[in-house]
């Protein structure tokens, strides 16, 4: 149970960084 909570914990912030990650490159190349 611990473990599934820190895997979602994991995979959440995992997902929270692509999603800035896909964002700042968006704006990056709109900048272009």
């Amino acid at each position: 149970m611990a473990l599934n909570y820190i895997f979602k914990i994991g995979c959440g912030s995992q997902f929270t960084n692509l999603f800035i990650l896909l964002q700042s490159v968006s704006i990056l190349s709109s900048q272009n």
